[in-house]
């Protein structure tokens, strides 16, 4: 598109009939909304994906929807959220009220927010549970990864030590 915009510039085309602006409009509008929709599309595909692991989880199962849905709000994990794109006026509607980066930062989010909604879960069935994360770590090897669970399993063990321990 830049070409276009450079060759409208230099010939001074802005005033010419027909408007060689609304075709380039068009287009951009058009790129726009492919990208939209496939950052609405990652969002919502990641969003089912970690709604089904949390429901899968025993202590959200456990759980009354009241508190569920407690939980969710507090975590902002509602319905994944509609995007209009049908015209040009709705896809800068749909971008001025979320950016295409917001919806790649909060589809990154979304993973870190469940996680947190099966803690807090959890937690409400058992109060004295406490959260640890298992160490990162780069395993080539059956010996790295013995090594690794060694110290993981000794994490672990420490913890149990104050209560139950929920691994998120």
């Amino acid at each position: 598109m830049g070409p276009q915009v450079q060759a409208i510039r230099e010939q001074r085309a802005l005033l010419d009939e027909p408007d060689p602006v609304p075709p380039l409009c068009d287009r951009l509008t058009q790129g726009l909304r492919g990208a939209l929709q496939e950052a609405h599309q990652a969002y919502e595909r990641t969003h089912e994906d970690q709604t089904g692991r949390l429901a899968g989880s025993e202590a959200w199962q456990k759980l009354p929807d009241d508190d569920r849905g407690r939980i969710l709000r507090k975590q902002e994990l509602g319905d994944v959220p509609e995007i209009k794109v049908g015209t040009q006026q709705e896809v800068l509607t749909t971008l001025q009220n979320r950016p295409l980066s917001a919806w790649r930062d909060q589809r990154d989010a979304l993973p870190t927010r469940f996680e947190n909604a099966c803690i807090e879960a959890a937690r409400r069935l058992e109060p004295k549970a406490v959260s640890m994360k298992l160490p990162p770590a780069t395993l080539k090897t059956e010996e790295d990864v013995d090594l690794w669970w060694e110290g993981a399993r000794a994490e672990i063990v420490e913890k149990l030590k104050k209560g139950p321990v929920i691994i998120g």
